[in-house]
């Protein structure tokens, strides 16, 4: 409400500046990969970061909804390089096993990110006015800048290791990539899960505020307790996957996330305290899924980790926010609409069933020629 004002635009004109960063996050990855894979992560790094740094120096000073657009356009695109060259030097510098633990704590923040940002942002805006976020952002990737000069070496262990050898082409990335069923399932996964946590925090303020009664601060503290919820799925997650299989991981979380939407479709009450009450499994489930799916969907490819990682991530972010928006075309209620988000996590589910399948035979036949 305070940007409305210093912005003189409307509540649709603000809310579509979430939008253009998602929308530049998603299809700068793509781009950001392959430069990634040719010049290096601390290449990658710096220039992610250095763009997202001067998008928050002009949201800082935006006196005009069109600057600010172009400010989160700048932090998209920075943040595109910035997860590209995270996912990737994680990929490359571990083992696949290790590597898909790392890449599952990693995204499990990711997944938490949506649901405790608004608490973050309300105190600042609360204590020094709207601007402080984007200071805030700014001194964040200032110290991330420094952060990455001193541990992001300038050639990855993968392309020290490469030697002479020319580098795979894009083009053979890609098409390695799109062709690869493990890749494909489990980035679905990946937006499916996006999707449902999209829809969720779309809908909440609805149900909370709207229909329920609550105010600014109450819904505050029930979208913060959900979001430390979520992250104790995130942190307990690849120790599930240590100890089983990744895919044991998946499943868990889809079971939770069915128990929330059946409790959301037996719910006949706006109560906020109930509605909370039975997301909180299903937002626990998806962030336990998103993390595990991107570590098996990167697992293929250290070869081409930056690529992968820029398709992987285009399609949960890009995939995620239109997977979120074509549930609204049901025009259910918006507890049905949450419910269809957390049920669809089942294609997922007979998905990684299936190719789990397929793949036991082939693993029987390495094992027997060994």
């Amino acid at each position: 409400p305070e940007m409305m004002q210093a912005l003189n635009t409307s509540d649709q004109s603000m809310q579509i500046s979430i939008s253009v960063f998602m929308i530049f996050m998603g299809a700068g990855q793509l781009i950001a990969g392959p430069l990634s894979d040719r010049y290096g992560r601390r290449f990658s790094a710096f220039v992610g970061l250095a763009l997202y740094l001067a998008g928050a120096g002009l949201g800082m000073f935006s006196s005009h909804i069109d600057m600010l657009y172009v400010s989160r356009a700048l932090q998209g695109l920075g943040a595109a390089s910035c997860s590209v060259t995270a996912f990737a030097w994680t990929r490359e510098n571990f083992p696949a096993q290790e590597a898909g633990r790392w890449i599952g704590y990693l995204s499990g923040l990711i997944a938490i990110i949506p649901t405790l940002a608004p608490v973050l942002g309300g105190v600042l805006t609360t204590q020094w006015g709207w601007e402080s976020n984007f200071g805030f952002m700014g001194l964040l990737a200032i110290l991330l800048l420094a952060g990455s000069f001193l541990t992001i070496a300038k050639r990855s262990p993968a392309m020290a290791d490469a030697g002479a050898q020319p580098p795979q082409s894009v083009k053979n990335s890609v098409t390695e990539i799109l062709s690869n069923p493990q890749f494909l399932v489990y980035s679905l996964t990946g937006a499916l899960t996006m999707g449902a946590i999209l829809s969720y925090v779309s809908n909440a303020p609805m149900i909370a505020m709207t229909q329920g009664g609550l105010d600014e601060y109450g819904f505050s503290i029930l979208f913060g307790l959900i979001g430390l919820v979520q992250l104790i799925g995130g942190l307990i997650a690849p120790k599930i996957s240590r100890k089983y299989r990744t895919e044991t991981t998946i499943y868990i979380g889809i079971t939770l996330s069915l128990l929330s939407a059946l409790l959301l479709v037996l719910l006949k009450s706006n109560d906020p305290f109930l509605f909370f009450a039975a997301v909180s499994f299903g937002c626990t489930g998806c962030c336990m899924i998103f993390g595990a799916a991107a570590g098996k969907a990167l697992e293929p490819f250290q070869h081409c980790a930056g690529v992968a990682a820029a398709f992987d991530g285009f399609f949960r972010m890009a995939g995620g926010g239109i997977i979120a928006v074509l549930w609204k075309l049901f025009a259910l209620s918006v507890l049905h609409t949450v419910a269809l988000s957390f049920t669809m996590l089942l294609v997922s589910g007979v998905l990684i069933a299936l190719l789990s399948n397929r793949s036991e035979p082939q693993r029987w036949e390495q094992t027997e020629t060994v």
